[in-house]
């Protein structure tokens, strides 16, 4: 009978631990999508790459990882003073998606094109 009311026990405590846990993960998730792809947005306008119409499967999945970078960067404040013209640390210091950036600025997505 005893080992019946500790199994008991363990199987709420397990059970309510696995309720705070997915708790703290919606809330987790909740927070990393507040801003953080717009400021991969705002990065990408602030340097000028424009990715509209751009039909290559290279580009749009390099584009996609670094949507998730974005997400999960830890330069978040750093990157907000850059956008609002805090040019005191360079861009390639604090963003992981500094060299696709650049790298799509040479390849010329500065411009509405839509090659590519």
């Amino acid at each position: 009978m005893d080992i019946l009311i500790v199994a008991a026990a363990v199987a709420v405590l397990a059970g309510l631990m696995l309720v705070a846990v997915l708790r703290v993960y919606q809330l987790w998730r909740a927070g990393m999508r507040e801003e953080r792809v717009l400021l991969m947005n705002r990065v990408l306008e602030h340097e000028g790459v424009h990715l509209d119409g751009c039909t290559d499967a290279s580009v749009l999945t390099q584009t996609a990882h670094a949507a998730r970078r974005c997400l999960l960067c830890r330069g978040r404040e750093t990157c907000i003073a850059w956008l609002d013209g805090d040019a005191a640390v360079p861009l390639d210091r604090f963003c992981p998606n500094a060299g696709l950036i650049a790298k799509l600025r040479a390849d010329g997505r500065t411009s509405l094109s839509g090659t590519g």
